[in-house]
């Protein structure tokens, strides 16, 4: 056994240590190298973000540039746009002002319209309608009034001069007219050739010799229930 063992320490190869330190060395150089890498990576990933950034900054100066150039360009066309404003607004006020005038004329046409309407009232009239009463029409139109003017009848007119014999009060009939009472009037003769038989009836043929016979109502005219009584009894 003894011999054995210092056989086997006798045969191992030197190279043995060797190799494991190259893959010592070889494993080290790899997790330094995917350093390295990995660093590259980062720094290309930070200079690609300030580049970005850079640009973002030029077109957002790029961005109020052309804002204040636009400012500016608004502002000279307003000056020269002012003077249009201006009349523009002149013009709708002289519309507007025209617009009212016409208005209030017609308004005051329809006043004078509606004034003279109701000058020729009755004061009568202008108190059922409550409309302003003028004084001095009140007091001319209070004592009389004027529909009865220029009438041909009066209360002298139906006693014919105190005529005791002839009472005709009234100007004018109470029926005037009369065709028409004809209608709702009852007359025989109408009544008659409405009422009339047919014009190819025979008169004769119905003639009756008695008294009207009734034929008495029987409830089953078929015989159904003696039918059915005839089927129990089977």
């Amino acid at each position: 056994m003894y011999v054995l063992l210092v056989w086997l320490a006798v045969s191992v190869n030197d190279k043995f240590a060797s190799l494991s330190e190259a893959l010592y060395i070889a494993e080290r150089q790899a997790r330094e190298e995917i350093r390295l890498r990995n660093e590259v990576k980062k720094q290309k990933k930070i200079r690609e973000e300030e580049l970005r950034e850079q640009q973002l900054r030029q077109l957002a100066a790029q961005a109020r540039a052309e804002r204040a150039q636009l400012l500016q360009q608004s502002r000279r066309a307003a000056g020269g746009d002012a003077e249009e404003e201006a009349e523009r607004q002149q013009r709708e006020q002289l519309a507007r002002e025209r617009e009212k005038d016409i208005e209030r004329a017609v308004r005051l046409e329809r006043s004078r319209g509606k004034r003279r309407d109701d000058s020729q009232r009755d004061i009568s009239e202008l108190v059922a309608l409550g409309l302003p009463v003028d004084a001095k029409k009140q007091r001319t139109d209070s004592m009389f009034d004027a529909r009865l003017f220029n009438q041909g009848g009066g209360t002298d007119s139906g006693y014919k001069g105190g005529e005791d014999d002839t009472y005709n009060l009234y100007d004018r009939p109470l029926f005037a007219q009369r065709g028409g009472a004809g209608i709702y009037q009852f007359s025989r003769d109408r009544e008659n050739s409405e009422l009339a038989a047919f014009a190819g009836a025979d008169k004769t043929k119905y003639t009756r010799t008695g008294p009207v016979e009734f034929e008495k109502d029987v409830s089953d005219p078929f015989g159904l229930d003696n039918l059915l009584s005839e089927a129990h009894k089977k």
